[in-house]
């Protein structure tokens, strides 16, 4: 991976990651371990919106207080957790994959 990239993980790679990084794939495992290395990782903070509604809805059990997980990720060097706007919602439509 080239210098500057950052690694964002979606809602379901970021709980894989901290919590079962078994259930990622090859792909995703490799990208994780250089994002763990170069400390490059982003966390788009709606992730946290969305992991609190599973939650409350009971579709997801952390096995961790919701408090402490966020506050785990908040101290950690490898991922930081980023707020989301209107332009940032506008350029992400126009990523070419």
């Amino acid at each position: 991976m080239a210098g500057n990239i950052k690694i964002v993980l979606d809602t379901c790679a970021l709980i894989w990651w901290s919590l079962d990084p078994d259930k990622l794939s090859q792909k995703a495992k490799e990208a994780c371990e250089q994002m763990e290395q170069k400390k490059n990782g982003l966390v788009p903070s709606i992730a946290v919106w969305e992991i609190a509604i599973k939650i409350k809805n009971r579709k997801l059990d952390l096995g961790v207080d919701i408090d402490d997980y966020i506050a785990t990720l908040k101290r950690s060097e490898v991922v930081r957790i980023i707020p989301i706007d209107e332009e940032i919602w506008l350029d992400s439509v126009k990523l070419e994959c």
